[in-house]
């Protein structure tokens, strides 16, 4: 079990910049910015956002533009990598629609990797793993990106396997990561049930394959989905973190003209939303947290308290290794568990999952820790995790924390 997720995550962070960053992507494609796709401005206030990662882009402008700014693109033309006959593959055609495009982007620090598809149906993934295979080989070093359909789709997506072995698929071919896009909030207020159970299924995939996910999350409102804000936004980001994911993608971070389709970080009129303030927030915590995170190995995951009225997934409990034995007082939490790759000290993400009101988190611990510490959100410091005399151990509603926790 040790170095698990270490080397191909390692490529990750190579690929974003030389400070140490988390992979946070703004889900889309940058022509949607119209007339400020090339502008080097807008990169810099999606950085300021807390992006490192602009997302998929298509001309060199666009390109140019984001690597000025200090982020990193997918590549996509809607041609050579994406949008093929997956289900009637002509590699070698495809070899030859690929290779100009690797040897022109094959030095460029922007270019992170290529866009190959999204949300891909079984049928879909013979040919698919057959592109990754060529990009693999011809284009090293270079990240091949699919995202996958969750749990909660129709099951003729992914029929006639299950989801779980839909899943391994993927985990199990040349693609370098995966990940997965659950948008949870409702406007009606209802809440979907199946957001952990998928998270738990990547994160397994992700440890038998020695690959990372990423979790892509609700960023406008669209359909029948809520509008996002600082609790529902937190809360998603927050539970895949604690699930052990090691990339997080915004869906969407550009408006849409659709008539459906509102509070997105930014307007209509490319002016920042609450959502935008919101979203950074999250984004920008996250990256504080980056050169931890970026080396953790997730060990295991459980919950207490009642699910309800979050959800009412069932979720497992601690084991009988857990660090944490219960939780004094009220309320529901969700816990990670960590061990950093690099020096053995243990971490933890806990989420608090009452969506309402802040609540005190008080382990019990199985092993009585020399010291817990709670990592500072806007500093590279710790602060010690009690009541008195700081509060530092009440967990605002839907949000994080990142303990260090000391066997002295």
């Amino acid at each position: 079990m040790k170095r698990i997720l270490l080397p191909l995550f390692l490529l990750l962070s190579l690929c974003l910049l030389a400070e140490e960053t988390f992979p946070i992507m703004a889900w889309g494609w940058l022509g949607g910015a119209r007339s400020r796709q090339d502008d080097v401005s807008f990169y810099e206030e999606m950085k300021e956002c807390g992006f490192s990662i602009a997302g998929f882009a298509s001309t060199d402008g666009q390109i140019q533009a984001a690597g000025a700014a200090g982020l990193k693109v997918f590549y996509t033309d809607g041609n050579a990598m994406s949008n093929r006959d997956w289900r009637n593959p002509d590699v070698e055609q495809w070899r030859k629609d690929i290779l100009p495009v690797v040897e022109k982007y094959r030095d460029n620090p922007t270019v992170m990797g290529y866009y190959v598809k999204d949300e891909p149906e079984t049928a879909d993934l013979p040919g698919l793993f057959q592109m990754a295979t060529l990009l693999k080989e011809l284009a090293p070093g270079k990240l091949a990106y699919v995202n996958l359909f969750s749990n909660s789709t129709q099951p003729y997506h992914y029929e006639p396997l299950t989801y779980e072995e839909y899943t391994e698929r993927v985990f199990a071919s040349d693609f370098p990561f995966s990940g997965f896009d659950q948008y949870n909030f409702y406007a009606s207020g209802y809440i979907r049930t199946t957001m952990h159970s998928c998270m738990e299924i990547h994160r397994q995939a992700a440890l038998r394959h020695n690959k990372p996910w990423w979790y892509c999350v609700l960023g406008i409102q669209h359909r029948y989905y809520a509008t996002p804000n600082l609790v529902n936004m937190a809360y998603q980001a927050f539970s895949g973190l604690a699930y052990g994911a090691r990339g997080i993608s915004w869906f969407t971070y550009l408006p849409s003209d659709r008539p459906g389709w509102h509070n997105a970080p930014l307007d209509p009129f490319m002016n920042r939303t609450q959502v935008w303030y919101d979203m950074r927030l999250v984004n920008r915590t996250i990256q504080n947290y980056a050169h931890v995170l970026n080396h953790l190995r997730s060990d295991r995951v459980y919950h207490f308290g009642s699910t309800k009225p979050e959800t009412d997934e069932r979720v497992p409990g601690p084991d009988s290794e857990s660090l944490i034995q219960t939780m004094g007082g009220t309320g529901n939490w969700l816990v990670g568990e960590f061990t950093h790759e690099e020096d053995g000290s243990r971490w933890l993400i806990i989420v608090n999952k009452n969506l309402q009101e802040p609540v005190e988190c008080k382990p019990v611990w199985r092993k009585q820790p020399s010291r817990v510490r709670v990592h500072s959100q806007g500093g590279k410091w710790e602060i010690d995790f009690n009541r008195k005399p700081a509060d530092s151990n009440i967990i605002q509603p839907g949000w994080g924390v990142l303990l260090h926790v000391y066997f002295d």
